[in-house]
């Protein structure tokens, strides 16, 4: 079963470094990992203008899908739930351990089935989205060397330039609890 971890901060927090990171330890421990990163643009698309994939969603498919020997994607062009129960929906049919939820703090910051990581440069921006935050709560990462997060002992601190082991560690915690339940 996966293990979902939403990964919530300000821009330029940190939160895509922090994810790289993640994903890299993770790997290298044999871990399965996937990112679903939210995009806020409605008008995003991976889909190019004249291409055959563009071409085919052009004509009417809902699903196209891409595929090349060393990668393959699918375009679902049909309108997206963004509530929890639609994310986890989509998401949950996935073939890793660990699926990192970049952003989707509307949709996840409540739920009881989601793990948050909270990724800020300060304390005082760590605090401000924690407290919107409903366990499980995985705990906090500080991105800047100098930054004191003056948090209570309730909720864990990692700083970045001090390396991940124990985050790491905790992760694959999580794992195997999951595993034996």
């Amino acid at each position: 079963m996966t293990i979902f971890i939403a990964v919530f901060g300000r821009k330029k927090a940190g939160k895509t470094r922090t994810i790289e990171m993640l994903v890299h330890a993770l790997r290298r421990e044999g871990v399965r990992v996937g990112v679903a990163k939210h995009v806020h643009h409605a008008d995003f698309t991976i889909d190019t203008r004249g291409k055959d994939s563009w071409r085919f969603t052009e004509a009417g498919a809902q699903t196209v899908y891409i595929v090349s020997p060393n990668e393959w994607a699918v375009i679902h062009k049909v309108s997206t739930d963004y509530s929890e129960a639609g994310l986890l929906k989509l998401l949950s049919p996935t073939d890793v351990d660990v699926l990192f939820m970049e952003g989707f703090y509307e949709a996840l910051s409540k739920s009881r089935r989601v793990v948050k990581l909270v990724v800020g440069r300060s304390g005082e921006e760590v605090s401000s989205l924690l407290k919107g935050c409903e366990e499980p709560i995985l705990g906090c990462v500080i991105t800047s060397d100098s930054a004191d997060p003056g948090f209570s002992e309730k909720v864990k601190t990692y700083r970045v330039h001090e390396g991940f082991d124990t985050l790491i560690d905790d992760i694959k915690l999580l794992l195997s609890q999951r595993r034996k339940s």
